[in-house]
């Protein structure tokens, strides 16, 4: 496995944008606006911290850490990540739809030894949400994100480990950002980065192609894979497999994905190989994307 990463860490890839389609079906026209944003804040410190230790702990989060700052950031991120989503809008006055959060971040540290000191410390963030439709008063999306971190920090002395640790106030804002971020792209359609991995062939002109894809420049890769298929016979079997395994992701960049599902069925006939299955899996996921997609006209 370890072989195989790297193997693929070094192999040449494309990348193009793909639009995915939302967790949860709302109308075709969606119109947010932020409701009810609630995070509450709790932190303490391990029954083991001495005295002057845990007064230092709590000085640091008073002063990092405030309730309503927390919350205004995460009101500021549901507002941008509405307004620049391209399937959606939002607006006081126009609303078809209110988003409503409410939850907790959590931060808890602990002294694990002493000799030196060994300080950890975990975070956890629980958001609850809700989209509630304001023409019928129905609540369409209900669901929960949660996610938890933890960090390690090493010194000498209690200042020198504690040191070592991010803001608390940064640590909050970065996970609290990312949840916006999920919860967001499973309301809403959304495009997201895709990244694939190109085969090498054996010759100059598969490779050219190849290097071309790399460049930014997938369709004229294409065309150049194209115009090899009436040679495909007298070529070499790696050539062979690079041009219809990377003939199936010029098709699914497109989302002609009958297209690429036989370039790609190609690719394993000619040889047994993980990335042509591991394509051919992925157009099949994402049929059912595009179906979604077209329930709601994108």
């Amino acid at each position: 496995m370890l072989i195989l990463m790297l193997l693929f860490s070094c192999a040449p890839t494309v990348t193009f944008q793909q639009l995915k389609p939302a967790r949860f079906k709302l109308d075709r026209e969606i119109v947010l606006v932020l409701g009810k944003a609630q995070l509450d804040v709790d932190t303490n410190v391990s029954e083991k911290e001495e005295r002057h230790l845990v007064r230092q702990v709590l000085a640091a989060v008073n002063e990092y850490i405030k309730p309503e700052a927390a919350q205004v950031d995460m009101e500021s991120n549901v507002i941008s990540s509405i307004a620049g989503n391209p399937f959606a809008r939002y607006s006081v006055e126009e609303a078809t739809y209110t988003l409503n959060l409410s939850g907790k971040f959590s931060a808890h540290e602990f002294i694990d030894a002493r000799d030196p000191y060994q300080i950890r410390r975990t975070y956890n963030l629980d958001l609850a949400y809700d989209v509630v439709s304001l023409v019928n008063g129905r609540t369409v999306i209900k669901d929960q994100y949660r996610t938890r971190s933890e960090d390690f920090k090493t010194g000498k002395t209690r200042d020198e480990a504690i040191n070592g640790f991010q803001d608390w106030a940064d640590i909050c804002r970065g996970m609290t950002g990312k949840a916006v971020e999920i919860i967001i792209k499973a309301i809403l359609p959304h495009y997201e980065t895709a990244v694939r991995t190109l085969k090498k062939g054996s010759s100059d002109k598969v490779n050219e192609a190849v290097k071309k894809a790399e460049q930014g420049e997938l369709d004229r890769a294409g065309e150049m894979w194209l115009a090899m298929l009436p040679q495909i016979d007298s070529m070499s079997a790696k050539d062979r497999m690079a041009v219809y395994h990377n003939l199936g992701i010029y098709y699914e960049s497109h989302d002609q994905l009958e297209e690429s599902s036989e370039a790609f069925s190609a690719c394993m006939m000619t040889g047994e190989d993980k990335l042509c299955t591991y394509g051919l899996n992925r157009v099949k996921g994402r049929l059912s994307e595009l179906v979604r997609l077209r329930q709601s006209s994108l």
